[in-house]
């Protein structure tokens, strides 16, 4: 559990800290599992497609092997198209891409309050000073998890 600071100097520097150690890593890692799952089911739709095109070419080619499994080879591209359509099922159902670029700018939004929270930190002189700093991150921090609540549940909910 954290302890109180003693001082608003040592409040906004721990709060700026917060900012980087569980904001930031927090959007970050978010963005990056969105593009992971998107990269995953894409290349799942894709491979589905092209695998499905080589096997319907060579569903009736000469090669032994071929002939031998052409059973299995027509379950294959019964099986095969539908993993694809399972994968951009989930792919649209879940949004990954939008939440990937909601992700992001929730990132990027918190790395400008960290630049700009670390400049200004470095002109305070005051107490005053470093308790406005502290005022101004908190409710600019306040700004950015509203909007990004706001802006997951009109994507998430939004399935069309």
């Amino acid at each position: 559990m954290k302890t109180l600071s003693e001082s608003p100097k040592e409040a906004v520097s721990s709060y700026i800290n917060s900012l980087s150690v569980d904001y930031y890593k927090w959007y970050d890692e978010q963005k990056n599992r969105n593009k992971r799952w998107w990269s995953i089911l894409n290349f799942l739709i894709i491979g589905a497609s092209v695998i499905t095109t080589i096997m319907a070419a060579l569903q009736t080619s000469e090669i032994g092997f071929i002939k031998n499994n052409i059973t299995v080879i027509q379950v294959l591209l019964v099986l095969i198209p539908l993993i694809g359509t399972a994968a951009s099922a989930v792919l649209m159902q879940t949004k990954a891409l939008e939440l990937y670029n909601l992700r992001e700018k929730g990132r990027e939004e918190i790395q400008y309050l960290l630049d700009d929270g670390k400049r200004r930190y470095a002109a305070c002189n005051t107490d005053e000073e470093y308790s406005k700093l502290h005022e101004y991150l908190v409710n600019e921090v306040r700004k950015v998890e509203q909007s990004q609540a706001s802006d997951f549940f009109n994507t998430a909910g939004n399935n069309s």
